[in-house]
């Protein structure tokens, strides 16, 4: 029976290594990470005005860099391809509503019944926009 690949531990990065932008742009995004973290917690125990700066300052290289790694993946066009396929596969109203009354008619029937939501229909026929 195969379990999926095993763990394998995480080896120390060299100055020869090779990889990809991804790999180094997701490693510099967990150093940052960590760094942010090391210094809320420094926060909450000394507050000083450095400390502030210097989270501000990861927050927006964090920031940053998401940006940057999104741009390279070309995020924004897959986002749209991604929402015209999910309406493309939204179900029909009627489902919606069936699926609405077996919901209040469940609550109706439950012993533990403590409030139904109110059954009102929606003003908008046409769905095309949402």
């Amino acid at each position: 029976m195969d379990y999926g690949p095993t763990y394998t531990p995480p080896v120390k990065k060299l100055l020869t290594d090779v990889g990809t932008r991804f790999d180094h742009i997701n490693d510099l995004l967990d150093w940052l990470n960590e760094g942010l973290l090391t210094v809320t917690r420094s926060i909450e125990t000394h507050n000083n005005d450095n400390d502030i700066l210097r989270k501000k300052r990861l927050e927006n290289a964090i920031t940053y860099v998401e940006v940057y790694r999104d741009q390279l993946a070309n995020v924004d066009s897959l986002k749209w391809d991604l929402n015209n396929l999910l309406d493309k596969c939204a179900p029909a109203r009627g489902v919606l509503e069936s699926i609405r009354k077996e919901r209040i008619d469940a609550l109706k029937t439950g012993p533990d019944q403590k409030s139904l939501p109110l059954a009102r229909p929606l003003e908008d026929d046409n769905l095309q926009g949402a």
